[in-house]
């Protein structure tokens, strides 16, 4: 689980850089223009990727652990409440995306 999770980081860090710099562009353009239907796009996009690969790739497996550990609580019962408090840290973190704005305009407009 934490192999490849770390894994998953590093391939959303790299993503990351690249699109930071995508973004930085963009928001150069919308200083002359009004129209933010590109970059809504663009962060959509991103929001949604950023989405499957954490759930998929993070989140599902830790869900996982987590009730393997359940079973045996006694022994873990500290790491499961750590698992967990993760667990909860990722999906708010999920739901957090899903609320990015440019001057005060919603920029991802889906619910899942």
């Amino acid at each position: 689980l934490v192999q490849s999770s770390r894994q998953t980081v590093r391939e959303l860090e790299d993503v990351t850089l690249k699109f930071r710099q995508q973004l930085m562009q963009i928001t150069r353009m919308q200083e002359t223009d009004t129209d933010v239907s590109f970059l809504k796009e663009r962060c959509g996009k991103a929001v949604r990727y950023y989405q499957e690969k954490v759930t998929s790739h993070i989140l599902v497996p830790l869900r996982n652990c987590n009730r393997e550990l359940t079973g045996n609580r006694k022994k873990n019962r500290t790491f499961l409440k750590n698992m967990v408090r993760l667990e909860g840290d990722i999906v708010l973190f999920l739901e957090n995306m899903k609320k990015v704005r440019y001057n005060n305009i919603a920029l991802v407009d889906f619910k899942t």
